[in-house]
């Protein structure tokens, strides 16, 4: 009855809204979450978890802040593009077809203000600094009145291209689906309506129109209305324990202490005048549950979903399960889990009372006190000239005990990628594999510890550039602090250290011992030279400090000492990407842009290459004696391959024949001499010693390369004295 009466007094005040608001009250007292029929569900939990694309799809309406899903409104079709790598001396090359997608997804069907995380099949694409993990054209609008159509639906859509005015939608244009197994991923956001928390009371007013009002202070973190004003009215006052009271100012959510003249004066009015003595009754105990689960959204979970379980004292039987599409901690949420499952054991102790009419007529949802109880009034009902009262009884507040359980979020870390850092590396062949083609390497990686991966482009200009794919794993590199000297390549050097400053502070250098040097660990580049070091220690400046070097490895001596501010690489191979292609020759000049998510403009990086893997190692042991008949001048020449030959055997040559180019050079006059020869000896006459002396030439340099088929080696010099 109650509701049949409240539904016909909410028409005459609002209409149709006020009609439904006037009978969801009436419901909502009657008949509150525990015992009688089922009242309107509100979304479920997992409805905001899931993206959806599908024609007549709710979009909630968001207050505060919520994760949600949200529905895809617009979207072009994929978007192929073709590309070709590898190949080149017989070998075919590889196919590869990659993916893209812009598309626009609705979050609220009110305005917001911005967008927070987003997350990418459970993965954070966007941290809480704005900054994406992934390249991608993101666009938010926030769904005001003046709201513009994106210039992508616009260009696609034409002249009725949407605005979507009111609604606050994301867009993401050209999204590469190579990651997400050339698909749209699933994605949900964390979106602000507001800063700070909203109250309940405003939430049921802004769905209302202003039909719903009050000063109750309940507050959650962010809110997802769904459904009709009715609805989430009704589910506000369910899931959160309210009370919904009708009053000549329409309807109000009364505090916890409603004024006293709302309280006592119905009361008073009665006294003495009740047609019949009041009748108190109590419900069976199989229709109250005896435990409440009590579902909402985590804060501290990253908007996860959580669950807070209260028990109610007394007998009962089953568990109660309520689903509040509310953003809170895991704290207010028992708080509020405990306070219901109090009230549903009160609520079993109805009151029925037969009055004549007073001079005050109460309203429903106004509270009495009788039998040293406190009482909510439920119904009101017109019979044969009295006010039949209905009402239950309030359960009485004792001291709230939180047990809490919020559980643990897995998440990823938030790290901001920054910009890109590059360096471009010519290495000797380490391998020992004899190419004719250089080794260059790029390595790249971030001063933030947030950095991944780049997209890399190659030519011989910077107008030539073509994509050849992504960076390898962030690299470790820096420079030197301090100046290195030139040492032999036959020791260990323990006390003659390199001291390296890395690009990031995350990256780290360890030790390595004899078994895992030999394996090749701990192989650096200092310039163009390769390194070992046994220990490395960081210092009070977070430098390290490289002792224990093994010098001018696989042929790569430093012939003069590395300054300050020399490059340092560490050479890891699945930190590096090997460059290849008609690109890569010796002589040309090669270029390398990067470009990740977090650079503004691109790393570059360049340098003419000198084919140093291909071309023969340096002569070593050169020394020069004085004959009769001149000056007898040998060295050793060393091979690219056979790195573990027999001390007995000659060394494979590795090139088509043996072959050196030998000058002869003065401080003051230059070049004075050249010779090419097929053994590593040569003897300078000496009538030619003799016309140098006596052109004042008192020493000379003998100048030593062996000549391979792709170019010269690295010279070997000796200086003699002729004076």
């Amino acid at each position: 009855m109650a509701t049949i009466l409240l539904n016909a007094v909410g028409f005459a005040v609002g209409g149709p809204i006020g009609a439904a608001l006037g009978g969801l009250a009436g419901r909502a007292i009657d008949q509150q979450i525990f015992g009688g029929p089922k009242g309107a569900e509100g979304p479920r939990l997992k409805e905001l978890d899931v993206q959806t694309s599908s024609y007549g799809s709710e979009i909630p309406a968001i207050f505060g802040a919520m994760r949600v899903a949200g529905t895809v409104i617009w979207a072009t079709d994929l978007i192929e593009r073709k590309s070709t790598e590898g190949g080149g001396k017989g070998r075919p090359g590889q196919t590869r077809y990659d993916y893209s997608v812009s598309f626009a997804v609705a979050l609220s069907s009110r305005p917001a203000m911005r967008v927070g995380r987003i997350w990418a099949d459970g993965n954070l694409m966007r941290g809480a600094a704005g900054d994406f993990k992934v390249p991608v054209s993101f666009r938010f609008y926030p769904g005001l009145g003046d709201q513009k159509a994106d210039p992508l639906i616009a260009q696609a859509e034409g002249a009725q291209a949407p605005a979507f005015r009111g609604m606050a939608y994301a867009l993401f244009e050209d999204l590469q689906l190579a990651d997400y197994g050339n698909r749209i991923p699933s994605l949900t956001f964390e979106l602000f309506e507001r800063d700070g928390a909203v109250t309940l009371v405003d939430i049921a007013a802004a769905t209302s129109d202003r039909l719903v009002v009050g000063d109750d202070p309940a507050a959650v973190a962010g809110f997802a209305a769904s459904g009709s004003a009715r609805d989430v009215v009704g589910l506000i006052v369910e899931g959160a324990g309210l009370r919904l009271t009708r009053t000549d100012r329409g309807f109000v959510f009364p505090a916890a202490a409603p004024p006293a003249g709302a309280l006592d004066a119905p009361l008073a009015a009665l006294d003495g005048e009740a047609v019949d003595r009041p009748r108190r009754s109590r419900a069976p105990l199989a229709d109250y549950p005896i435990a409440l689960e009590y579902r909402y959204y985590d804060v501290a979970r990253d908007y996860q979903a959580g669950m807070q379980r209260a028990r109610r004292t007394g007998a009962g039987r089953g568990i109660a399960r309520v689903d509040f599409p509310a953003a809170m901690t895991a704290e207010t949420a028992i708080e509020v889990a405990q306070a219901l499952a109090r009230r549903a054991g009160a609520e079993r102790e109805q009151l029925t009372i037969a009055a004549a009419y007073g001079s005050v007529m109460p309203h429903v949802g106004h509270q009495l006190t009788w039998a040293g109880g406190a009482w909510t009034i439920t119904g009101l009902e017109h019979r044969r000239g009295a006010l039949l009262i209905t009402a239950t009884a309030l359960p009485r507040y004792g001291p709230v005990m939180p047990s809490a359980v919020a559980g643990r979020a897995l998440r990823e870390p938030d790290l901001v990628h920054g910009p890109t850092a590059l360096m471009l590396a010519e290495l000797p062949d380490i391998a020992r594999s004899g190419t004719d083609r250089p080794v260059v390497v790029v390595a790249a990686a971030g001063a933030s510890a947030g950095w991944r991966r780049a997209a890399l482009s190659l030519g011989n200009s910077p107008d030539s550039l073509r994509p050849i794919g992504p960076t390898a794993l962030p690299a470790i590199f820096g420079v030197l602090v301090d100046s290195l000297e030139t040492a032999t390549a036959n020791l260990i050097h323990y006390h003659r250290p390199a001291r390296v400053r890395l690009l990031g502070t995350d990256m780290m250098l360890g030790d390595a011992d004899e078994e895992a040097l030999f394996a090749g660990a701990n192989m650096a580049a200092i310039g163009s030279e390769l390194v070992q070091f046994e220990t490395a220690v960081r210092d009070d400046a977070g430098c390290y400090v490289l002792s224990g070097l093994r010098r001018g490895l696989f042929g790569s001596e430093a012939m003069d000492a590395h300054p300050a501010n020399t490059s340092f690489l560490m050479l890891q191979r699945e930190q590096l990407h090997i460059l290849e292609g008609p690109d890569v020759a010796a002589g040309l000049p090669l270029t390398v842009v990067a470009s990740g998510v977090g650079d503004e403009g691109a790393a570059l990086a360049s340098f003419d290459v000198a084919g140093t893997a291909s071309l023969p190692l340096r002569p070593v042991h050169c020394h020069a004696q004085w004959q009769s008949g001149g000056l007898a001048v040998r060295w050793i020449r060393r091979s690219r391959l056979g790195a573990d030959w027999s001390a007995t055997v000659e060394p494979p040559m590795g090139e088509d024949s043996e072959a050196y180019r030998v000058e002869i050079v003065s401080e003051s006059d230059g070049l004075l001499a050249t010779w090419r020869v097929d053994a590593p000896r040569l003897l300078v006459q000496r009538v030619l010693l003799d016309q140098w002396r006596s052109d004042g030439v008192a020493e000379v340099t003998v100048v030593i390369r062996q000549i391979g088929r792709n170019g010269l080696s690295p010279d070997a010099h000796i200086a003699v004295s002729i004076a």
